[in-house]
Formats: structure tokens, C-alpha cells, sequence
């Protein structure tokens, strides 16, 4: 049986995730995230060591949440051509229910980019993950193409969701369906 501690501290995790993604990282010091939760930065403190652990627990919490949610959409199993899997993950980009995943993803990325920690390790982490799951889909026998192809199909999504807000959305569209046009052309449809 589980003790008391830990259940209030994955209870934390969960409060906590549940209001990162809802917020983003701007108010993710110790005093705001225990106040949108109810609680102090102290009780923050007695359940992780310092804010780095907390964000990464939070994050980690975060992440696996949109693996679940990718998980239920696009599974495995069959492997799919890439042009499928794109058609597959541009439904879920239009449908919005990537989006709050992907703009705290953004977030990160910024401070990953200006050294902050947890975030620059955190990136590696996360992107890393995502790629590997992006490329266990992929129905390409050679493993240096499907790796190379999950990278092209990550930057490309991440860049539409950048250029998101840009001229409504039609520069990610636009690379998106050039994407699709670029693999029926090598003949990876």
C-alpha cells in the first residue's frame, strides 16, 4: 500500500499539471504554482527538494499525458506510411487537441534555448521521447531514412504550431502540405 505522502504528493503532480497546461510556464515559480493549487511553496518544498525537481516532476507528468493522448489517436500498431502519419497527427492539430500540449512545448523550447534548467534537460528528454515515438511508426525499413523522416515530420508540426498565430495559421498549413507533397514525390505516400 502506497503511503499518504506519496499519494499527495502524485495529487500535487496531477493538481499541477492540470494548471501548467492550462497556464504555461509564466507563472511557474514556487508562490504562484502553490497558490493555484491551494497550498504553500513550504508543503511545495517538504514533497520535492527544490523547483527544479517539482518542474520536472510536473512536466514529466505532462508529457506522458500527451503520449496517452497520441497513443489513443495514432496507435503503434500498424506501422503507416509518412504521409499517413502526418494526415493522422494534422487532424489532431486541427481538431485542437494538441494545442496546449504543443504551445507549453514552445514554451520550453525558449528556455531550453536560453540555458535555463530543468528546461534545456527536459528538452533533450521530451524531444527525444517524441521522436522516438513519431519514428516507431513509421513504416520505413531503412533505420537511418525513418529516423531522418521523424525529424522532418517533428519540425515541420512544431513549426506549424509556431507560425500558429502568423497570417491564421497558412504558413503552417502551407509547409505541412508541402511536407505531404515532398514525401508522395520521393515515394514515401
Amino acid at each position: 500500500m502506497e503511503s499518504r505522502s506519496r499519494l499527495d504528493r502524485d495529487a500535487i503532480v496531477a493538481q499541477l499539471a492540470t494548471h501548467v497546461l492550462a497556464t504555461g510556464l509564466g507563472q511557474a515559480s514556487l508562490r504562484p504554482l502553490a497558490k493555484a493549487i491551494g497550498t504553500s511553496d513550504r508543503m511545495l518544498l517538504y514533497y520535492f527538494p527544490d523547483k527544479s525537481a517539482l518542474l520536472r516532476a510536473v512536466l514529466g507528468q505532462v508529457a506522458g499525458a500527451l503520449t496517452s493522448v497520441l497513443d489513443a489517436h495514432v496507435p503503434a500498431a500498424p506501422a503507416r506510411a509518412p504521409t499517413v502519419l502526418l494526415a493522422e497527427l494534422e487532424v489532431l492539430l486541427e481538431d485542437g487537441l494538441l494545442r496546449p500540449y504543443l504551445k507549453l512545448w514552445a514554451e520550453i523550447m525558449v528556455a531550453a534555448e536560453r540555458g535555463e534548467e530543468p528546461f534545456a534537460s527536459l528538452a533533450e528528454e521530451i524531444g527525444a521521447g517524441f521522436h522516438r515515438w513519431v519514428a516507431n511508426r513509421l513504416d520505413v525499413a531503412d533505420h537511418a531514412a525513418r529516423d531522418a523522416l521523424a525529424s522532418l515530420l517533428l519540425v515541420t508540426i512544431d513549426g506549424a504550431v509556431l507560425l500558429g498565430p502568423v497570417a491564421q495559421g497558412r504558413h503552417g498549413r502551407s509547409a505541412l502540405a508541402a511536407l505531404r507533397g515532398l514525401l508522395e514525390t520521393k515515394g514515401h505516400g
